[in-house]
């Protein structure tokens, strides 16, 4: 492996994922102090919708990410990923096309039928561009995919403030926005892939369909994935309605920003770890493992500033602290399981594994979020059978990474990272800011310097 080269890739991933991160940050703050609660709620339900865009294309550009990774972008057979793209895209339209009558039968001129209707539009669009950043990151073309997404963000707030600036203040409005940056963005990967967009050539059905084949279970699985977190928005909307269903939409998009960069670093070392034998693979992972292990609960310091920096910007009642705080350790438990885990099923081509220990997960969420929501009644119990659901996923999905006499060790991590979610929690629920603040500045001290052996993975170049 060409440590040089992930270094640079890794650079630009991160740079790249800064820059959005910021800039999606920005827009979160801008909506929700924008849009009154339902309307914002009404945006939280299309992107959740959107989120789901992946089931339409049926795994076929999971199917070539997993074929392709590790390869060369100059070595590619250009004519028939052209006919599996134009053929995908022609696909989803047609699809979009078939459901978009029955969305409106269903629900009418609500406003939950314009938000899943955006979202069918917003679909083609989405799996389109999918196809083509898959083929750049497989490829390890990492710079130029990042700068899509760069391109992606930028558009979508430059034109959210336009709108803003001119009085828009409808959900809508801001909806077509979303479909119009994603839609930029796909034309930049168009002009970086025109080889593949334009070649000439036939499709390969046999080709086509072990794509799909091997595609689709890590499809399913990580649309699983979607639901350890998404059944609790859904839980949410179904019992309190589309403002609360906002709010905590609110909490769940802070949240996971952070987990962007860990699922970017983790396409990044993809392509990578693919050219790796075993021995070395199970190296580079172990310390991954380690390294964020140590990194993470760095991710709870940030909640201080800015819950201050989101308290002073938006009106009251529009963010519960106390959700945020409950949902903080999804960054920890995600984090870990995207960066590390996931990572290491996906290089093993271990779909089904990764396709069980997101069906498990899934099911927990599922049963305690509707348990929490229509018999408990409680909300803060629904936010957290999601971390739960997160860290059940967490735990199980080490395993197949971990030898027989390693089991015990992913056991201890796991209670060590619960202990430090709850240290977190009950600082910051229970104490004032600064206080909670020292409080758990003065742990994570302690916290290092217990397991102050491992450090060493953190230092550049080790990897």
């Amino acid at each position: 492996m060409d440590k040089h080269k992930l270094i640079r890739a890794s650079a630009a991933a991160f740079t790249a994922q800064g820059i959005t991160a910021a800039v999606s940050a920005g827009t979160v703050l801008l909506l929700a102090g924008r849009l009154n609660a339902a309307d914002y709620g009404l945006w939280q339900l299309y992107t959740l919708a959107g989120s789901f865009s992946g089931l339409f294309h049926l795994g076929l550009c999971d199917g070539v990410y997993l074929r392709l990774g590790g390869q060369k972008y100059e070595n590619l057979d250009f004519g028939r990923l052209g006919c599996q793209f134009r053929l995908m895209a022609l696909l989803q339209i047609l699809a979009a096309a078939a459901i978009l009558p029955p969305v409106i039968f269903l629900w009418g001129r609500s406003g939950r039928a314009l938000s899943l209707c955006a979202a069918l539009i917003y679909m083609p669009v989405f799996n389109a561009a999918a196809f083509l950043g898959y083929l750049l990151q497989a490829t390890g073309r990492t710079s130029v995919y990042s700068m899509s997404t760069v391109i992606d963000r930028s558009a979508f707030v430059a034109l959210a403030a336009l709108a803003a600036l001119l009085g828009g203040e409808s959900y809508g409005v801001y909806i077509a926005v979303s479909i119009a940056a994603k839609l930029i963005s796909l034309l930049f990967l168009i002009s970086k892939n025109h080889r593949v967009v334009f070649a000439p050539g036939r499709v390969s059905w046999t080709q086509t369909a072990a794509d799909i084949s091997a595609g689709s279970r890590l499809l399913w699985g990580n649309l699983l994935g979607l639901l350890v977190v998404g059944t609790a928005r859904i839980a949410v909307i179904l019992r309190w309605g589309d403002a609360e269903f906002g709010r905590v939409s609110l909490a769940i998009t802070l949240s996971g920003l952070i987990l962007q960069f860990a699922a970017q670093l983790g396409m990044v070392i993809f392509p990578a770890l693919r050219q790796e034998g075993g021995e070395a693979r199970q190296r580079i992972l172990a310390r991954m493992r380690s390294a964020s292990g140590l990194a993470l609960p760095a991710v709870f310091l940030i909640y201080f500033p800015a819950r201050l920096a989101v308290s002073a910007w938006l009106p009251r009642n529009t963010l519960e602290a106390s959700s945020l705080v409950l949902l903080l350790p999804l960054c920890l438990f995600e984090g870990k399981t995207q960066l590390v885990h996931q990572t290491y099923l996906k290089v093993s081509r271990m779909e089904t594994r990764l396709f069980k220990v997101n069906l498990l997960s899934a099911g927990v969420s599922i049963v305690l979020s509707f348990y929490s929501a229509f018999v408990l009644g409680s909300l803060e119990a629904v936010l957290l059978s999601a971390v739960l659901a997160a860290a059940l996923r967490c735990f199980i999905s080490a395993y197949p990474m971990s030898e027989a006499g390693e089991r015990l060790t992913v056991l201890m991590e796991l209670l060590s990272d619960l202990a430090v979610s709850a240290v977190f929690v009950c600082a910051a629920l229970l104490l004032p800011g600064i206080a909670a603040f020292f409080v758990y500045v003065l742990f994570y001290a302690g916290f290092l310097l217990i397991r102050r052996s491992e450090l060493s993975v953190l230092l550049p170049g080790r990897v």
